[in-house]
């Protein structure tokens, strides 16, 4: 990735990943159809941590290793976002942490 492009993909092993200097409108719609059911990970937030709120709580959301988890995604599910976030998609709850673990063993992670 080049500090000038807008845009940016990659892959390594199993994951793949998608970089955008600015925001995408319609990405988050993009993502409930496409990952239904699935969970989201929001790892940072405007470049820092997240943590559900009260409301949030009861929605589903929770904390899983510092980091924000949906429930299961769909239509309605109301994410928070800024401009600077990471977020990560999975099947389930445990499958980020199990992932992790292991690629941290593998001598990279991709949790900031």
């Amino acid at each position: 990735m080049r500090w000038d492009d807008a845009t940016y993909c990659g892959e390594r092993d199993e994951w793949k990943w998608f970089v955008s200097r600015s925001q995408i409108q319609g990405l988050l719609d993009l993502v409930i159809r496409e990952h239904f059911g699935a969970r989201l990970w929001v790892c940072t937030f405007d470049c820092g941590t997240i943590s559900p709120n009260e409301d949030e709580r009861s929605a589903g959301w929770s904390v899983v290793d510092g980091m924000m988890v949906s429930p299961p995604l769909d239509e309605g599910l109301d994410v928070p976002c800024d401009q600077y976030d990471e977020w990560y998609i999975f099947e389930d709850a445990g499958s980020c942490t199990r992932r992790a673990k292991t690629h941290a063993r593998d001598g990279w992670s991709y949790v900031l």
